[in-house]
């Protein structure tokens, strides 16, 4: 009873209020317009808060303890009261003659209002509205809001711009607001402080407040920025800039600048992301970055500088790095036309691609030139020890890289040397090494005493140091403690190639090198050995001491698959021991699976190819065309006859096969009747469908005469 009695008190109380509120009855009106034409100045929701008591229930205290929880009025404006015991109950408190044809106006929401669908009747101008949405918010690009224009404030950082005087060309600031002030001044046009210098004199902490680079395009920094090797730390950027970085876009100087604990995480697919400076076209000397970037769908990703077109020095990197294409350690990219020096650099942080041309050091160095002078590009005392994952074309020191002139006349060589890698890398596609993933560059050009000492693995071209090369030539460098893995192979004219070798999976010349790793392929590409994979030019003083052991064909101690791409005369195979042991299908050499010299494919003219002082240990294995030296060997003049000339063959293993197996050649072909061996010993077996054979077996398939004497 007293509830119901309530209830009535209740209903009495809202009409009374509306009522009471309008004077006259208004056509058409709702409650809250009643209340606002007769002096209600706040909003709607306000004045339905009004008909509740402080204790949020009811404006008349109650002894039963029902209130009203919620007032809202719906369209046709209705007062909708619901109690505080679940009951609800309505009021009509407009002029209900009006049948209201409404009109409806959406309005969309803006960066600072929400937006609403409104309807207004056309008879008695009655309006509610509903349906609403949020504000959008600023979405801001280079400063600039992409929907209303707004200029940002500018970060989260006040800017200090005291310092500043046009007039003066020599500046120094030490605390975060003047640093920002810099920002600004660049950013804004201001200055660009070309020919200008700008001097750190203390350590600078920037609070982990969002930043916004130094530097856009279109105003870059054009000055002199020199940290005195003090340190900025807690650098962070979360916006999609074009250019990204303390510095976004410099044409300047930067150097001696540690910046520390930096978060860089970048959402779009952007380009040029770094910690120091996301482009830079001036050489960067003394930087030293740390912390982290996240950019998974960017491009030019680098510890230090995103994109560059100068050199670098004395720079390290320990950031964890995620980028798409052309990331780096150290830098993303490096493109540039004359003598360049990269040296003294040096990365530790993790980097995880998901495309390619990724490295320790550089992602992507492009250099291409045609002008009728002789260049030198030095990489020197870099090093690697962050672990590195990515499609394809990754190297410990540099993923991909293009340095050639292509004047006829005019060559630019790679001089690379005290190269260190000691991270993991891993592909899943082709060119994985530890040292160079895949360089395309001068036939003088060479990587010497060098070393990589980590687990390199991909899907076809890998190598211990350098995966794929045309003209580069290794020596004197060490694979020690490594593991070099292939999962698949690449086709290439109908045939299977894994090109997998200890130093060079697909390479050149290479002399000074021994190999003590096992090398294990299962599938069934061709061309796995334990020191080069494919070679197209000569092998010196190298041995193999790891046992080598594939599911595919062209298998070799030191080389799998060789044919002459050169400009040697002769050309030469010197100074070769295999002591481990050697199996695979067809073609499988203690020296060399399959070698191919058919002039015609060389640089040169040939006067003959020698081989001297080749020596085998190891037990050899194979199905067809295995020898205890060359499995297959085939030497062809083009413009004239060419012999084999070789002395000092030394054959001590067993060689195990079905067709065309032999002491030193599983086959040898010559189209020269000067071909001659002087020098040799053979203390092998010969088995034969497990039959061991008595007598010599020197040749297992001879396609032209050749003397042994």
């Amino acid at each position: 009873m007293k509830s119901l009695k309530k209830l009535a008190f209740l209903i009495i109380f809202a009409i009374a209020i509306t009522s009471f509120i309008s004077c006259s009855w208004l056509n058409g009106r709702s409650a809250y317009e009643i209340a606002v034409k007769n002096g209600f100045t706040g909003s709607e929701s306000e004045w339905l808060e009004s008909l509740k008591g402080s204790d949020g229930k009811d404006a008349i205290n109650g002894t039963d303890g029902i209130g009203i929880a919620h007032i809202t009025i719906d369209y046709m404006g209705r007062v909708i009261i619901t109690l505080t015991d679940g009951s609800v109950h309505e009021i009509e408190v407009t002029d209900t003659s009006c049948t209201h044809d409404y009109i409806v106006e959406v309005v969309s929401p803006t960066c600072t209002q929400g937006g609403y669908t409104k309807f207004t009747c056309r008879i008695c101008d009655f309006s509610y509205s509903n349906e609403f949405s949020p504000e959008t918010g600023h979405h801001f690009y280079e400063r600039f809001c992409v929907f209303c224009n707004e200029e940002e404030s500018f970060g989260e950082l006040e800017y200090d711009i005291s310092w500043y005087d046009k007039d003066i060309y020599s500046f120094e600031i030490s605390t975060k607001e003047q640093l920002a002030g810099l920002a600004y001044l660049v950013n804004t046009g201001t200055d660009n402080f070309s020919n200008k210098k700008i001097i750190q004199t203390a350590h600078i902490d920037l609070m982990s407040a969002e930043w916004i680079p130094i530097g856009t395009e279109s105003s870059p920094f054009a000055g002199t920025y020199d940290a005195q090797n003090l340190t900025i730390s807690n650098l962070k950027l979360n916006k999609d800039y074009s250019y990204v970085g303390l510095f976004g876009y410099s044409l300047g100087t930067v150097k001696s600048i540690d910046i520390r604990n930096a978060s860089i995480t970048v959402s779009g697919y952007n380009e040029c992301i770094a910690i120091a400076c996301g482009f830079s076209s001036k050489a960067l000397d003394g930087i030293s970055t740390s912390g982290y970037i996240d950019a998974p769908n960017s491009s030019y990703v680098g510890g230090v500088v995103g994109k560059t077109n100068e050199a670098i020095k004395n720079c390290s990197n320990s950031a964890e790095i995620n980028g798409a294409q052309y990331v780096g350690g150290i830098a993303g990219y490096l493109t540039y036309i004359g003598n360049l020096t990269l040296t003294n650099l040096s990365n530790s942080g993790n980097i995880t691609s998901s495309l390619q041309e990724v490295g320790g050091i550089i992602g992507s160095v492009y250099y291409v030139c045609n002008k009728s002078e002789n260049y030198t590009v030095k990489i020197n005392e870099c090093s690697n020890s962050g672990n590195i994952s990515a499609v394809a074309q990754a190297g410990g020191i540099i993923g991909f890289s293009y340095i050639k002139n292509d004047h006829s006349s005019y060559k630019t060589t790679v001089k690379a040397e005290v190269l260190e890698n000691t991270g993991n890398i891993v592909t899943t596609g082709a060119s994985c090494g530890g040292i160079f993933g895949k360089i395309q560059c001068e036939a003088s050009s060479y990587l010497k005493n060098s070393t990589s000492s980590a687990s390199i693995q991909g899907m076809a071209y890998v190598g211990g140091l350098v995966g794929d090369t045309d003209f580069l030539s290794v020596s004197n460098c060490s694979n020690n403690e490594s593991i070099v893995t292939a999962t698949k192979y690449i086709v290439t004219n109908g045939y299977l190639y894994a090109y997998l070798g200890g130093y060079v999976g697909y390479g050149y010349d290479v002399s000074d090198c021994t190999n003590n790793i096992d090398i294990t392929y299962n599938e069934v590409g061709d061309a796995v050995a334990g020191i080069i994979g494919r070679c197209g030019g000569t092998i010196t003083n190298c041995t193999n001491n790891g046992n080598i052991a594939s599911n595919g064909g062209n298998v070799g101690g030191i080389m799998g698959h060789s044919n002459c791409s050169g400009t040697k005369s002769p050309y030469e195979f010197s100074t070769l021991t295999n002591t481990g042991s050697v199996s695979g299908t067809n073609n499988v050499g203690g020296i060399g699976g399959y070698v191919w010299l058919y002039e015609q494919d060389c640089n040169t003219n040939l006067d003959s190819v020698r081989l001297a002082k080749i020596n085998n240990q190891g037990n050899i294995n194979g199905t067809q065309n295995a020898g205890g030296l060359f499995g297959y060997l085939w030497v062809d003049g083009f413009w004239d006859t060419l012999p084999l000339v070789a002395s000092d063959l030394t054959n001590g293993g067993n060689v195990v096969g079905s067709v065309s197996i032999g002491e030193f050649f599983g086959l040898f072909y010559s189209d020269s009747s000067a071909s001659k061996v002087n020098v040799y010993s053979s203390l092998g077996q010969i088995i034969i469908d497990d039959e061991v054979l008595t007598g010599s077996y020197l040749i297992g398939d001879k396609r032209q005469s050749i003397s042994f004497s």
